[in-house]
This record gives structure tokens, C-alpha cells and sequence, in this order.
């Protein structure tokens, strides 16, 4: 079974459509990285000066890097309502998608904005997820 988001315009007609697939079609075993495994899906989080993670509810680029590649194509814009440390932003500009996103703890927003920033300036030098080095 599918569900489908749409985006109706003012003329009330369909602008964007995209199925997805139910939980029961895409199980989270159905994940994998480059490598064809799904073994380090969690490892890889931003890590703030502490040493622990920069966000508490933090998700892995591998993760978000998956969901992307599923979800959108490249040029595609990303919304993220939670920004957070800013990973969907990051990966997102890493897969050439444009993004925009909110994030009302202003901690939180300093993080994401100092990271994005980071990112970008050094994009050419970073390997996001795997061993792919982001232009």
C-alpha cells in the first residue's frame, strides 16, 4: 500500500505528487549503505565540544542521506520544521537539493547556522556519509 502527498496549488490542482510506501513496505532492514549493509546507520552524529552529542534527538547523516535519496531529486526543496544541530540542511546541500528550515531554541539555531556554514565552506574538502566527497 502507498500513501501520496500532494501539493494542490491555488487552482486547486495537483502541483507535486510522490508516492511513499507504508511502514509494511519499507522496512527499516530495507536501509543500506553504499556497501550494501546497514551496520553504521547510527554512528556518525555531530558531536558538539563536550564530546557528546551537539543535539539530543540527533539523526545519523547516513539516515538522513537515505531519506533524501528516496524522497527528492536533486534541485528538489527540503523543509525541516525541527532544525535542530541542522543535519537535514547539511545533507541536503551535500545532495544538491535547496532546503530551508525553522528552529525556535535559539542554542539550537546558532548550532545548525555555525555547521551549515562550515559545511559549505569546506564542502569540497568534506566526506559526508560515505566515501563521497561533496562538491
Amino acid at each position: 500500500m502507498l500513501y501520496a502527498i500532494t501539493c494542490l496549488s491555488k487552482k486547486n490542482t495537483i502541483k507535486n505528487f510522490r508516492l511513499f510506501p507504508t511502514d509494511k513496505d519499507f522496512e527499516i532492514d530495507n536501509i543500506n549503505t553504499s556497501d550494501g549493509t546497514n551496520e553504521s546507520l547510527g554512528l556518525n552524529v555531530f558531536v558538539g565540544e563536550s564530546g557528546i552529542k551537539a543535539h539530543p534527538t540527533q539523526k545519523p547523516l547516513k539516515l538522513i542521506q537515505q531519506v533524501l535519496l528516496f524522497a527528492s531529486n536533486k534541485g528538489d526543496i527540503v523543509f525541516n520544521p525541527f532544525m535542530g544541530s541542522g543535519t537535514t540542511a547539511v545533507v541536503a546541500e551535500a545532495l544538491e537539493r535547496k532546503w530551508f528550515g525553522i528552529e525556535r531554541d535559539k542554542k539550537y539555531f546558532k548550532l545548525a547556522e555555525n555547521r551549515i556554514e562550515n559545511f559549505i565552506k569546506n564542502a569540497e574538502k568534506q566526506s559526508l556519509c560515505d566515501n563521497t566527497t561533496y562538491k
